[in-house]
């Protein structure tokens, strides 16, 4: 988060660590905790496996106990497989298994949107806040513009040349100009990391 607090998933158990590494505290969230994200307001959001109609969730630290906002969470068709926040930590973005969805939501609503990958296994939004990357199977990568509950393809990319390949991990520079995409190919097909510039996707 801040430098002072380090959120954990283990199992089924969310863990709140401060920076000696000690337990500050500690929540069952009763399913396979998949990702975790902070926003800037000491919330987050837990993205968790199929299972209670539950499977988005929110809690907030007040520096010493990490309760659920229970109104924040919503229901997943599938496997939550990645979160994270967008509009300056306004809405919380989640997808997953649910085949072409993308779950975009507040304390206030859940909406959801298309996506171009049947499942997706990671996503990251940029230091701004406004455009989300997701990937999954079928090798996609693809840009999307996020503002307020809705999102709007920008563009698409297909990852390297393997037959069958997910992508497994996206990270965004901290400039916003470059985005790391870890993929998961046959062996010996081509790399498992690819760089691409912002405006060339």
């Amino acid at each position: 988060h801040d430098g002072n607090y380090l959120a954990v998933g283990g199992g089924t158990t969310l863990y709140i660590l401060n920076t000696s590494l000690v337990e500050v505290d500690s929540v069952n969230c009763g399913l396979t905790i998949n990702d975790v994200k902070w926003d800037k307001n000491y919330r987050l959001v837990v993205g968790l496996s199929y299972g209670s109609g539950n499977e988005i969730r929110t809690y907030y630290l007040d520096g010493t106990t990490l309760t659920e906002i229970s109104e924040g969470g919503a229901a997943y068709n599938g496997d939550v497989q990645g979160v994270n926040w967008s509009g300056g930590g306004k809405y919380w973005v989640a997808g997953g298994t649910e085949d072409d969805t993308l779950h975009i939501g507040s304390t206030t609503y859940s909406t959801s949107a298309d996506i171009s990958v049947s499942s997706m296994y990671a996503m990251d939004v940029n230091p701004a806040g406004d455009r989300l990357v997701v990937g999954g199977d079928a090798k996609i990568l693809a840009l999307q513009e996020i503002s307020g509950k809705s999102t709007t393809l920008l563009n698409n990319a297909d990852i390297g040349f393997s037959r069958a390949m997910d992508v497994v991990s996206l990270a965004w520079s901290c400039t916003g100009k470059y985005v790391a995409v870890g993929a998961q190919p046959n062996a010996g097909e081509c790399a498992p990391l690819h760089i691409y510039s912002y405006d060339s996707i």
